[in-house]
């Protein structure tokens, strides 16, 4: 008796994964956006602190408040756009928040200044927040 040849259904297999997995990893990374947006939108909404401090609301615990959520959000933030590859916007997070952050190694004499600098890596923070939530937005309807 011959033994009959079989079939192997490995590659068929084989080419359905790679069909399914481009529609995985769309609704994998449609779900990160999502998660992005929600989380960004919260951020933009603790951001309405900075009208606190315009409204005479204590200085010192708004910023507290802001810059906890910021450095609590930075992390999830970063590892979201680096496993969605927008190398772009990373590149903008470091100059935006990076650079300002250089400036408080640098002494300032003048009051005024001196509180300007320490402002403006919150200040550049929430506005990547903002650009990068209008941006996540675009990138959600396609």
């Amino acid at each position: 008796m011959k033994a009959q040849p079989t079939i192997s259904t490995k590659p068929q297999r084989q080419a359905r994964q790679t069909e399914v997995e481009p529609k995985a990893v769309a609704v994998s990374n449609q779900m990160k956006l999502k998660r992005l947006h929600y989380w960004l939108t919260l951020e933009g909404s603790s951001g309405v602190g900075f009208l606190g401090l315009l409204a005479g609301v204590p200085f010192v615990p708004v910023l507290l408040i802001l810059g906890l959520a910021a450095l609590a959000f930075a992390p999830f933030l970063l590892k979201v756009l680096i496993q969605m590859r927008h190398w772009g916007w990373v590149t903008a997070f470091a100059i935006m928040v990076g650079v300002p952050c250089i400036l408080w190694f640098f002494p300032v004499e003048n009051p005024i200044l001196s509180v300007i600098v320490n402002l403006l890596p919150l200040l550049m923070f929430y506005l990547f927040c903002w650009l990068l939530r209008t941006a996540v937005e675009e990138w959600i309807e396609e």
